[in-house]
């Protein structure tokens, strides 16, 4: 935390120029500037794949069939962190793979994607709805339980449980950018620990980091809530964040500007809770090309968060949401489609064929 705090921050200028390749140009860039970071996570993931795999053949004596299987995924997600921006460019132009349901016969053909949120679009797009559908049906569930419980009366002893929408940031002045990321993910472990507690038992919450460029071009990251619990008062709000930050390690003279926002959910909450990861485009420009932000800036967030976990919700939330079924023989396991609004139904016991691509490029389809 103290190196990120130290941590200067360089923004280079908006290029004013946006011919058809920009984004590939801009993607070329910050390829380069994350190439040493990449790496690295790759070799530290290897080594742990050569940890795991000594300790199972000396303690556990376990073959080496089986090793591969328990390795795999660190091998898998070392050779993804080193050709991330090749699968981003050749993200579904020439790989499809079939879902074929072994009751019913039914096939449904998906475009196998890169399924980097972060730097492609449309996967950004699919993982997205996705997302939203599956806190559509949680939150549907929570809503309905606590109707039956009587937890949306008015005059319940304790207090009218009700939905909040909440945006967390963390002020700009006189953090650089990296250590304003660094403190988001830091802080979030103490203020889940506020939320549990207020929500209590039949309460519930989730969270989405995201982030813009700002207007100043400073970079923005935050988090949106929502939560369903008995009244809290913003003040209170206000300060478990201050605390929480912290806790973090930001200092208290730094947050003398903190902001934060809350306001009443409404029936369209998904769609502010889970909006974009990142905006990766400041504005559209006159020639309708749009201007890309800082590579360096982005850069930096590539690096910080690389590896975490961006969403969090309450213990159970996101396992209230209904088992889907294949649409003509009702078959349960399954595999939920990326439209939005879902539920569309197709199937779990999946075989899978795919056209030639890249090394790895099966996990794309998350089935």
């Amino acid at each position: 935390m103290a190196q990120a705090l130290a941590a200067a921050v360089v923004q280079p200028a908006l290029a004013t120029e946006h011919p058809q390749d920009a984004r590939q140009e801009w993607l070329d860039e910050i390829e380069e500037r994350t190439q040493l970071h990449r790496e690295r996570r790759a070799r530290k993931l290897e080594a742990r794949a050569r940890e795991v795999a000594q300790y199972m053949r000396h303690v556990q004596f376990a073959g080496e069939k089986e090793i591969e299987l328990r390795t795999k995924w660190y091998r898998s997600r070392a050779n993804g962190s080193r050709e991330r921006f090749a699968r981003v460019a050749s993200c579904g132009t020439e790989y499809i793979a079939s879902a074929t349901c072994k009751s019913c016969g039914c096939v449904h053909e998906v475009p196998v994607g890169c399924s980097s949120r972060l730097l492609c679009p449309t996967c950004r797009g699919r993982g997205n709805a996705k997302r939203r559908a599956r806190f559509r049906a949680s939150r549907l569930a929570v809503l309905d339980h606590a109707r039956k419980r009587g937890l949306l009366r008015k005059l319940r002893k304790g207090g009218r449980y009700g939905e909040k929408f909440l945006t967390l940031t963390v002020p700009a002045k006189g953090l650089p950018h990296m250590a304003r990321i660094a403190a988001c993910f830091a802080a979030k472990s103490y203020m889940a620990r506020y939320l549990r507690k207020k929500c209590g038992p039949w309460g519930a919450y989730h969270l989405t980091f995201e982030w813009t460029p700002g207007t100043e071009l400073q970079g923005h990251p935050h988090f949106h809530l929502w939560v369903f619990s008995p009244y809290l008062p913003k003040e209170e709000l206000r300060a478990a964040w201050r605390h929480s930050l912290e806790k973090a390690g930001v200092p208290a003279d730094h947050l003398k500007t903190l902001v934060v926002h809350v306001r009443q959910a409404t029936g369209n909450v998904d769609q502010e809770l889970v909006k974009y990861l990142c905006k990766d485009f400041v504005k559209t420009g006159d020639d309708g090309q749009p201007e890309y932000a800082p590579p360096g800036m982005f850069a930096e967030l590539y690096t910080q968060i690389d590896g975490r976990h961006l969403c969090e919700s309450s213990k159970g939330f996101s396992k209230l949401a209904p088992i889907s079924k294949c649409g003509d023989c009702q078959a349960a396991r399954y595999v939920e489609r990326w439209d939005d609004p879902p539920p569309a139904l197709f199937i779990v016991e999946i075989e899978r064929n795919y056209g030639t691509g890249p090394p790895g490029q099966e996990g794309a389809l998350g089935v």
